[in-house]
């Protein structure tokens, strides 16, 4: 029912079958996403595959965990965990 892949058929029907039946909605916001920082040119491509223990921060929220450099920008559990924020 979500939205978050509309190539593979994805559409907000159950949140519009939930507002039909009076419930309140939540709007959907991208989360667990990894970080692109360029197309297939950036400066990170040489490091691709390099993980390392960082501490990656929003605000005041803090995860210490590890990142991967991919072809196109940054990925790994700290990543995903500070784009939920």
């Amino acid at each position: 029912g979500g939205p978050s892949i509309p190539q593979m058929g994805a559409t907000g029907f159950a949140y519009d079958l939930a507002r039909r039946f009076g419930l309140k909605v939540v709007e959907p916001r991208p989360a667990l996403v990894p970080l692109t920082l360029g197309g297939e040119e950036t400066l990170f491509r040489a490091l691709s595959g390099v993980a390392a223990e960082v501490v990656a921060r929003v605000g005041k929220t803090r995860f210490r965990e590890a990142a991967l450099f991919t072809h196109k920008g940054l990925s790994g559990p700290a990543i995903l965990q500070v784009s939920s924020y």
